[in-house]
């Protein structure tokens, strides 16, 4: 019985943790609004000569302007800015 108990709770924290990753789109937007969009215009998506091929690479590549822009955002604010870039204009 103490094994089932424990199963049920780490299914019910397993489902908990994945309901919680959901990446929320308005907040990437508004993210990029507030950060992105000063330096980068939305032709630097659509460019055909764009450097991000995969998701990595895009994930890698708001790293990189989160560190260089001094932002400090969480982990979950990188996460919703590569949902909604994703979303938007890249399509992986």
């Amino acid at each position: 019985m103490r094994s089932l108990t424990l199963g049920t709770i780490l299914a019910l924290g397993l489902s908990a943790a994945v309901a919680a990753e959901e990446p929320d789109l308005a907040a990437g937007k508004a993210l990029v609004e507030q950060h992105c969009q000063s330096c980068h215009h939305a032709e630097v998506y659509t460019r055909p000569n764009r450097i991000i091929h995969n998701l990595r690479q895009l994930r890698d590549q708001i790293q990189r302007c989160e560190i260089s822009g001094n932002m400090s955002w969480f982990d979950t604010d990188i996460e919703n800015v590569v949902a909604y870039l994703n979303k938007t204009y890249y399509k992986f």
